[in-house]
């Protein structure tokens, strides 16, 4: 009786939006295919009203066997379902939607369009059975994620996302990330995860991005040969570098000892697979170097400054 209810509230909300989108179809059309060079999931269309019956049906159908059941993971034809519903909802709730232009539609018109309406992600999950407004919006959120191995950020996306940092805090991410977006107009969706990786590796203004001293190398090396690499762990023990930064830092220093040392040795660890598969007589070697380098530069300088002092 309580699901029949459920499905009773779903239907009533589910048809009452479809009616609304009846004059929608054609402008959907027009721009469907802008969702190909924007978002990550490639929907084949836009579900006409008639197959956005259908799926909402299918999904109603799969709720009513299990009322509770809470499934992470989206089916292609949940997916597309969401984007047919952003679409719609949009095109209904935006006066905006006939001037659109390629490759503004998904992230500057939707997601403008979607955060000017409050309750959008709240009425949204009141037409997709079995989903909560928070999934809706995470899932729509991951759709429109922009891989940085592809997209290079740009210097004003830098300046907007140094400032949003240094006026809230390097804390909420997914806010920041919203935030960037909001103000940077482009057509790019960047992730929470993108814009704290962003920070951290390359606009904290207390990164060091010089040389690396003896002294780094050597506690480098040191917290290595205790930690294992436990890369993030061993980055807070040096101030301003990046667990990237000290990663890349142990593979130079590797491969440098590979050509100036034993090449066996070093063979033998350049593929570390795990902290017991650590080669310890390369690190070992290593810091009996650094520290033979540091000693000598300590001996020096108390050699220049007797000289200096005629003695």
């Amino acid at each position: 009786m309580e699901f029949s209810n459920r499905a009773n509230e779903y239907r009533k909300a589910f048809y009452h939006f479809l009616g609304q989108i009846k004059n929608s179809e054609e402008v959907i059309k027009r721009y469907s295919a802008l969702f190909h060079t924007d978002l990550n999931f490639i929907p084949i269309q836009i579900f006409t009203p008639t197959q956005l019956s259908e799926a909402f049906e299918n999904e109603l159908a799969k709720l009513s066997k299990n009322p509770r059941q809470r499934r992470k993971n989206w089916s292609a034809e949940e997916s597309h379902l969401l984007i047919s519903f952003v679409a719609y909802f949009c095109s209904i709730y935006s006066d905006e939607h006939n001037k659109l232009v390629m490759s503004a539609f998904v992230a500057s018109f939707v997601n403008a369009t979607l955060s000017q309406n409050d309750n959008a992600w709240q009425f949204l999950s009141t037409i997709y059975p079995g989903k909560g407004q928070e999934q809706l919006k995470l899932k729509w959120q991951s759709l429109l994620k922009v891989p940085l191995n592809k997209i290079p950020w740009s210097s004003r996306e830098d300046v907007l996302l140094l400032s949003i940092v240094q006026e809230r805090g390097p804390d909420n991410w997914r806010e920041i990330a919203l935030e960037l977006h909001s103000k940077s107009g482009n057509n790019l969706f960047r992730q929470s995860k993108q814009c704290r990786e962003r920070w951290i590796n390359h606009l904290d203004p207390n990164l060091k991005k010089g040389s690396w001293t003896d002294e780094e190398d050597l506690q480098l090396l040191k917290e290595l040969s205790q930690r294992g690499k436990k890369w993030s762990e061993i980055a807070k023990t040096l101030p301003g570098r990046t667990e990237n930064s000290v990663k890349n830092r142990w593979i130079s220093l590797l491969r440098k000892y590979k050509l100036e040392g034993n090449p066996e040795l070093a063979k033998g660890g350049e593929n570390l697979s795990s902290e017991d598969s650590l080669n310890t007589e390369i690190i070992k070697s290593l810091i009996e170097s650094k520290e033979k380098l540091a000693a000598s530069a300590k001996l020096g300088g108390k050699y220049h400054e007797l000289e200096f002092l005629g003695c």
